[in-house]
């Protein structure tokens, strides 16, 4: 009896099987990306890649003459400034419920091994510059951790383009993330090979093209929920401003090729001339005969003043659209002499820029804080008493002002509020002193001393 083989037809808008079966450019398709973007967005952070270098070129005569191309980094300072406001001061975790101290305190143990504070500034800076990249945690086996499962710990790897991956996403039709996958190479000596690794939530698939052939491998994903929390916005922090910055490159551009050619004052001699000083002499004089003779310097009228003061607008313009503080020597000598109040007033639409960043980072940290949930519900540590503790584990966030904090105003209101009365007790006031590494062993001398001298 001949056997019977059924083909199984693959569905060709799901992305799962055609991963599975190996057809990954057929998936690939299905996916969205903002690949070609995040190139652009690169582009224009980097300066050796902005538009000023493609200045056409100048000849006379046939010879090419020599163009000033100076790029200015802008975007730069507008990221540094926005990523500062924003995450200056780390995110602090702050436990919101009862009886679950010991998975916040595991959470918070996390949270401080992965340098998350560092992470969150690093992750912003690529959001900021490359419009999208990815948060990945992985489960970890740590040696010098105690633990009764193979795994223990956690690490969180931040991916993006320039160290090397191509994001892909894809949403059901209530924006909820079915599958994240991420693109990149490997090379071993002069072979190059292709990865494409796509994450479930039950699953994670890992594909890799050899010979031109794709081979998939599938593992079960540990932590029952895709570990990546994945960042987007829709364009760089300075968009709304590249036109203006492509004009102030020109402008300088243009000016340096100006002064090249024409900034040292040319000689002008009209008549007999009967000597020129020579390059060494001092106290030159140039020697004239006849009538009429003369000698003048011919400086260019080059509208230098109309120059400065186009770049001065546009400048300030630059600073103004993408609400970044004006940090020049000028600005800075004014702030030592402001209130607290009043230099917070001066940075003011800095910081509402960072209030409406966190409409994204508050919700993505949500996600990370429930990753990490899942992680040592399902891998980390599995008991049950730890699984009750983290469904009844609620978390609240804390972001930080970069600004220097004035307690003195803060308390000076306080002690105004309660007639001059003492708002703090010697205790209190000792653990907060910076010069204090032992407050208690500090509050016992103190009181010793106090004895001694009611003794003496």
């Amino acid at each position: 009896m001949a056997e019977v083989v059924v083909k199984q037809e693959i569905d060709s808008t799901d992305v799962r099987s055609l991963l599975i079966a190996g057809l990954v450019d057929e998936a690939k398709a299905l996916f969205s990306t903002r690949k070609d973007k995040v190139e652009a967005a690169l582009k224009e952070w980097n300066v050796a890649t902005h538009k000023i270098h493609d200045r056409p070129k100048k000849y006379v005569d046939s010879e090419e003459v020599p163009q000033a191309k100076i790029p200015l980094p802008y975007q730069r300072k507008i990221v540094q400034s926005a990523v500062a406001f924003l995450f200056g001061k780390p995110v602090k975790l702050i436990q919101q419920s009862e009886g679950t101290d010991k998975a916040f305190k595991l959470i918070d143990k996390l949270w401080t091994e992965m340098r998350m504070g560092t992470l969150n500034r690093k992750n912003a800076r690529t959001l900021f510059s490359q419009t999208a990249c990815a948060k990945l945690f992985v489960e970890y086996k740590d040696p010098d951790m105690e633990g009764s499962t193979q795994f223990n710990s956690v690490k969180c790897i931040l991916l993006d383009k320039k160290n090397g991956n191509d994001l892909y996403y894809k949403k059901d039709m209530y924006g909820v993330m079915k599958c994240i996958a991420r693109g990149y190479t490997s090379k071993i000596g002069d072979k190059v090979t292709e990865h494409f690794d796509a994450e479930f939530s039950d699953i994670i698939i890992s594909c890799k093209k050899t010979d031109g052939f794709w081979q998939t491998d599938t593992a079960t994903n540990l932590a029952k929920k895709i570990r990546y929390s994945y960042y987007e916005q829709e364009e760089t922090e300075w968009d709304i401003v590249q036109a203006i910055i492509d004009r102030l490159e020109m402008l300088n551009s243009k000016r340096a090729d100006n002064n090249d050619y024409t900034a040292d004052a040319i000689l002008v001699l009209t008549g007999d001339v009967e000597s020129l000083p020579g390059k060494e002499e001092t106290g030159k004089v140039v020697q004239l005969k006849g009538q009429g003779a003369d000698a003048k310097y011919l400086s260019p009228a080059m509208g230098a003043d109309n120059v400065k003061d186009e770049r001065t607008t546009w400048e300030k313009y630059i600073l103004y659209f993408t609400d970044t503080p004006d940090l020049t020597s000028d600005q800075l000598k004014s702030l030592g002499q402001d209130s607290g109040k009043a230099l917070e007033m001066k940075f003011f639409p800095a910081i509402l820029k960072a209030m409406e960043k966190l409409e994204l980072f508050e919700e993505m940290i949500d996600r990370e804080i429930n990753i990490l949930k899942a992680m040592i519900k399902n891998i980390i540590d599995v008991s049950p008493a730890m699984a009750t503790e983290l469904k009844n584990l609620k978390i609240g966030y804390e972001f930080g002002n970069p600004l220097p904090d004035n307690l003195k105003e803060y308390i000076e209101m306080l002690s105004e509020a309660v007639g001059g009365k003492p708002i703090m007790s010697r205790k209190t006031a000792v653990g907060l002193n910076p010069l204090v590494k032992d407050a208690d062993a500090e509050n016992k001398q103190m009181d010793d001393e106090e004895l001694s001298t009611i003794e003496d």
